[in-house]
């Protein structure tokens, strides 16, 4: 994705009241990289590192650093940071609140953390549409919740994200709500081109490990995964237009307090 596509489906880079001058920042879940590479452009004379389970095959400029690291094990570097950014880490982290003390740790006092995460399973704006038994797609959302479940993963860790930042010692805590269409059924033209491109990730995602996602299910077999993917990609691309499918998740902005 590119980092202009990127911005328009979120609006905007970031969401935290950051200062003009930061030292550094960590992206963590970096996915492609694209988020820590369109930051690093915004930010010139701020060092970004960038870490995932695999990193990005891109080239990044100086001020990018790309590092390989499991955000629950412990990291590869002592720093503090002026800003952390997460996005989209919600099937990936088993300890949240492990997790959010050790980001609290590495912030510098007064520095924030930004994190993002999306209500499951994907929905319908057609009322008809938005049950499994209806969509292909819900379907899907749910046999994936069933196997991250089964793995110990909290599929619906926004609904909590509030409260254990600010046991874990956050102040000046905010959530703002998004929501992305998926396919270009919007009223409007900025609509439309998220649409099209989270239709284009989300297809492309499901393509490589839609099957993968629901290893853990307890009763369906291979051949029943395998059906339930073709179907979802069938159901993408003939029911964009009359399920109106969308995916709605929560941003949540941080600071770690400047006495401690």
């Amino acid at each position: 994705m590119s980092q202009y596509a990127e911005k328009q489906r979120l609006g905007k880079s970031l969401f935290t009241p950051l200062p003009e001058h930061l030292d550094s920042i960590l992206d963590i879940g970096c996915g492609t990289g694209v988020w820590a590479l369109a930051v690093a452009a915004e930010r010139p004379s701020t060092q970004v590192i960038a870490t995932d389970l695999t990193l990005p095959k891109t080239l990044p400029p100086s001020n990018v650093k790309f590092l390989q690291s499991d955000a629950e094990q412990p990291w590869p570097f002592d720093q503090k940071f002026g800003f952390i950014h997460c996005r989209m880490l919600f099937s990936g982290i088993h300890d949240w609140p492990s997790f959010l003390a050790r980001c609290r740790e590495h912030l510098a006092p007064g520095g924030w953390i930004e994190l993002h995460g999306p209500y499951q399973p994907y929905r319908a704006d057609n009322p008809a549409a938005n049950k499994a038994e209806a969509s292909s797609l819900i379907k899907w959302g749910y046999a994936c919740q069933e196997s991250w479940e089964r793995s110990g993963i909290d599929c619906h860790t926004v609904n909590h994200q509030m409260d254990r930042l600010r046991a874990a010692g956050f102040e000046n805590i905010e959530e703002r709500r998004v929501t992305w269409p998926i396919g270009e059924w919007g009223d409007t033209e900025r609509e439309r081109q998220i649409g099209a491109i989270t239709l284009e990730n989300l297809s492309g995602f499901i393509g490589l490990v839609g099957v993968q996602l629901m290893a853990n299910h307890s009763t369906l077999t291979l051949a029943q995964k395998e059906e339930l993917v073709s179907g979802v990609q069938k159901d993408l691309s003939e029911n964009i237009h009359e399920n109106r499918y969308y995916v709605a998740l929560s941003v949540f902005t941080a600071q770690k307090p400047l006495d401690n």
